[in-house]
C-alpha cells in the first residue's frame, strides 16, 4: 500500500513568506554594501588628499580654500585672477554688460567671473552650443542668475574671456590643461593659473607657495 497524508492534503509553500524572505534578504545586503561604502569613504578621501599633496608639493602650490556652494568655480577662478595680479577685467568686449568693476569682499567676487561667463557663452555661442542639451540663452541665464555650480564649458569661457590657460588638479593628481587657444592668434594663454577639483565636485584655488 502507498504512504497515506493526512487528510488527503499536501501542504503547499507559501510563496508570499518565501517573496517577503527574499526581500529582507536583499534589503540586508544593500544595507551592508552601503555601510561598507561609508566605512571605506574616509579611506578614499585620504588617498584623494595625498594625491592632491603631492601634486601642490611638485609644483609649487597651495590650497586656497574656497567655500562650498555652487559658486566655488567662479570664486576659484577669481580668487586665482586677483592673487596674480590678472584682475577680474576681462580680455573681450563685454556687449552685454554695462560696467564691471572689482567687488568690495573676497566673497563676493564670484559674481563677477559668473558674469563674464555667461556673457562669453552668449557673445560665443557656436563655440558652445554643439555641448548644450538646452537653448544657449537658458543655460546663460542660469549662470547669470543662479547658484548653479560650474564646469568644463565655464572655464573654457573664462579661459578665453582673460586670455590663460587653466590647469585643473584632479583627485588623482593627474592635470586636466583648458587652453585659452585663439587659433593660429594666441596658441596659449598670456598666464596659467590652477585651481583643484575634489571628489569630482568642489574647486579650490591653487596659489603659489610663497617663498620665506
Amino acid at each position: 500500500m502507498g504512504k497515506s497524508v493526512t487528510n488527503g492534503n499536501v501542504k503547499k509553500p507559501n510563496r508570499q513568506k518565501a517573496r517577503l524572505a527574499r526581500r529582507a534578504a536583499e534589503q540586508e545586503a544593500a544595507t551592508a554594501h552601503a555601510e561598507k561604502e561609508a566605512a571605506d569613504l574616509p579611506n578614499l578621501r585620504e588617498q584623494e588628499r595625498k594625491s592632491m599633496r603631492n601634486a601642490y608639493t611638485i609644483r609649487d602650490l597651495t590650497e586656497h580654500e574656497i567655500r562650498s556652494d555652487g559658486h566655488c568655480l567662479y570664486a576659484a577662478i577669481a580668487d586665482q585672477l586677483q592673487s596674480t595680479g590678472i584682475g577680474l577685467k576681462p580680455r573681450f568686449d563685454v556687449h552685454s554688460l554695462s560696467s564691471l568693476s572689482e567687488p568690495a569682499s573676497e566673497n563676493a567676487a564670484y559674481s563677477v567671473t559668473r558674469q563674464v561667463a555667461a556673457a562669453y557663452i552668449s557673445q560665443n555661442p557656436n563655440d558652445f552650443e554643439p555641448f548644450l542639451e538646452e537653448p544657449i540663452q537658458d543655460y546663460v541665464k542660469t549662470i547669470r542668475e543662479t547658484g548653479e555650480w560650474g564646469g568644463h564649458l565655464e572655464i573654457l569661457a573664462l579661459a578665453k574671456a582673460y586670455r590663460v590657460d587653466v590647469n585643473v588638479i584632479q583627485g588623482s593628481g593627474k592635470v586636466e590643461k583648458v587652453e585659452c587657444a585663439f587659433g593660429n592668434l594666441i596658441k596659449s594663454g598670456l598666464h596659467t593659473i590652477a585651481i583643484a577639483l575634489a571628489l569630482g565636485e568642489h574647486y579650490n584655488s591653487l596659489r603659489k607657495t610663497k617663498l620665506p
